[in-house]
C-alpha cells in the first residue's frame, strides 16, 4: 500500500511542460522538451517517444525543471506528439503544429497546451494567454493582427476605412480598403424645410386641379345661359 502511494505521487508530480519543435534557424540541435517535477525523479526507467515512434532513453535525476536537448532534428513541425513513458506509465502531449520558425513554444497551462513565448527552464507565462486564445487539439494557424484606421469627415464628406494585416513577426501580409461612401447629414431644420417644400409642391397641384374644375364649371354655366337666351328668340 505504501509503495502504491509513493508511485502515485511520483507519477502525478512528473509532467511535460514545454516543447520547442520549430526553433529559429536550424532545427537540428535546437529542439528541446522541458520536464517538471515537484519531487526528485530518477529518469533511469523513462524514455521519450515522438509520433514517428522514435525513442530516446533518459538518464539522471532531477527536481524542478529539466531540459532535454536533441542533438539532431527529432520533432516534426506538424502532426507531432511527444510521449514520456516508463513501463505502464505514459505521459503525453496534444498534437502539435508550429510553422512560425521563431522563439515561441508550446506551453502547458492549466492542463491545456498554448502557443506562447518561450520560458525555457522557467515557469510558463500562462498569465499572458490572450483572452480569445482557444487552440483546438494543440494546433494553431498563423496568427494575424489587423490594425485598423477609420477616418470620417461627417459634413458632406467621404468616409474611408483602411485595414492593414500583419502576421506575428509584424510583417505586412495584406491590405483591405473599403470604397469611399458619400455621407450627407441633415439637421432637423433642413428636414423641416424639405418637408415644407414637398408640401408646397403637393398644394400647388391640388390648387391647379381645383382651379381647372372651377373654370370648367364656370364655362358650362356660361354656355347654358347663352343657350337659354337664344331659345327665347
Amino acid at each position: 500500500m505504501i509503495v502504491m502511494v509513493i508511485n502515485l505521487n511520483f507519477v502525478f508530480s512528473l509532467s511535460i511542460t514545454e516543447v520547442e519543435l520549430n526553433p529559429p534557424g536550424l532545427d537540428s540541435g535546437n529542439e528541446w522538451v522541458e520536464l517538471y517535477s515537484e519531487e526528485e525523479v530518477n529518469l533511469g526507467n523513462y524514455f521519450l517517444e515522438n509520433n514517428d515512434q522514435d525513442i530516446i532513453n533518459l538518464t539522471g535525476s532531477f527536481r524542478g525543471y529539466y531540459i532535454i536537448n536533441f542533438e539532431k532534428q527529432w520533432l516534426d513541425n506538424s502532426d507531432e506528439r511527444v510521449f514520456l513513458k516508463s513501463g505502464e506509465i505514459t505521459i503525453d502531449t496534444s498534437i502539435f503544429k508550429d510553422s512560425q520558425d521563431n522563439s515561441k513554444t508550446w506551453n502547458l497551462c492549466s492542463g491545456e497546451w498554448t502557443f506562447l513565448d518561450s520560458t525555457k527552464n522557467e515557469e510558463n507565462s500562462c498569465s499572458e494567454i490572450p483572452e480569445n486564445s482557444n487552440p483546438v487539439d494543440g494546433e494553431t494557424d498563423e496568427e494575424v493582427t489587423i490594425a485598423g484606421e477609420a477616418l470620417s469627415e461627417l459634413e458632406n464628406e467621404t468616409r474611408k476605412i483602411n485595414f492593414d494585416m500583419f502576421n506575428e513577426n509584424d510583417e505586412l501580409i495584406g491590405q483591405a480598403n473599403m470604397q469611399p461612401t458619400k455621407i450627407i447629414l441633415h439637421s432637423e431644420t433642413e428636414k423641416s424645410e424639405d418637408f415644407s417644400k414637398s408640401s408646397e409642391i403637393f398644394e400647388t397641384k391640388d390648387e391647379k386641379i381645383r382651379k381647372a374644375m372651377l373654370y370648367s364649371f364656370m364655362f358650362l354655366c356660361i354656355v347654358l345661359i347663352i343657350l337659354l337666351v337664344l331659345s327665347k328668340f
